[in-house]
């Protein structure tokens, strides 16, 4: 997805390639999203996810900031834990990818492009 400047630009290129998404890129967005999570400390991903939680609230989607601060809640000492519920929780509403920053959502969409490097692979 090429990327423009400016981070209005940017989100709504994000919400459009959100909203285009096919039952077949779910499945790369889902070895998209665990390659990604799986590249962050176990002590870095709780400051992520909270982030991602404060700017649901901050764009009025109390919704997806109660479901980011559950699981932020419930693992917070426990990375492994809240990487696995942050993979889940961004397979079942990919929405949220939006709320979390430019370089999280950078990562997970640079390896969606690489899609095809996958192929075969689960």
């Amino acid at each position: 997805m090429p990327r423009k400047s400016g981070k209005n630009v940017f989100t709504m290129e994000l919400n459009e390639f959100l909203q285009g998404i096919t039952v077949e890129d779910y499945h790369w967005m889902r070895l998209a999203t665990k390659e990604y999570v799986e590249t962050i400390g176990d002590w870095d991903i709780q400051p992520e996810v909270h982030a991602a939680a404060e700017q649901a609230f901050k764009n009025n989607d109390g919704a997806a900031s109660w479901r980011l601060r559950a699981i932020n809640n419930k693992a917070v000492r426990y990375g492994p834990v809240l990487k696995r519920e942050t993979i889940q929780l961004l397979m079942n509403d990919p929405h949220i990818l939006q709320y979390f920053s430019p370089k999280f959502i950078d990562g997970v969409l640079s390896r969606f492009e690489r899609k095809g490097d996958w192929q075969g692979h689960d």
